[in-house]
């Protein structure tokens, strides 16, 4: 199993989270702002310091100047605790000229939320979370008697 897929069951990823807030997709300036609160960071300078970038890169991802690489699109993922690929293909999406690459990366995206729900429904299933009315484990695993 993948660090992602084990990542993903045991709870690391909040696979609930929305792609957008408030109805919109959200842009590199959101993902810089929800990092920084996250982080309780007072500064795009102490951000920058934490993701690795200088400043500058900081303002310019910002401004809309400068693309957001996938090594900060998967440290934004890390931090706010999403999916990688799903941050990746929102970000990609709105980054690129190319009409039909953009229609791929769209696609993507509306997947994504789809493949999130049935993770989401595996991942209670297998956790026991949808159990009996008893008390009992419930899910697909039963815990083992280790001694008679």
């Amino acid at each position: 199993m993948g660090v992602l897929s084990s990542s993903l069951l045991r709870g690391r990823f909040d696979l609930g989270q929305k792609l957008s807030r408030k109805g919109h997709t959200m842009t590199p300036a959101d993902y810089l702002n929800e990092c920084r609160d996250k982080l309780r960071l007072p500064s795009d300078y102490a951000l920058a310091k934490a993701c690795g970038m200088s400043t500058g890169a900081i303002t310019q991802i910002r401004q809309g100047k400068r693309p957001v690489s996938p090594y900060l699109a998967y440290w934004f993922a890390i931090t706010l605790e999403r999916d990688p690929a799903a941050v990746l293909a929102e970000i990609e999406q709105q980054q690129e000229r190319h009409e039909g690459r953009k229609a791929f990366w769209q696609s993507f995206v509306s997947r994504a939320g789809k493949v999130v729900a049935v993770l989401c429904t595996l991942a209670l299933l297998a956790s026991g979370g949808i159990g009996n009315a008893q008390g009992g484990t419930g899910g697909l695993f039963r815990p083992r008697r280790l001694c008679a």
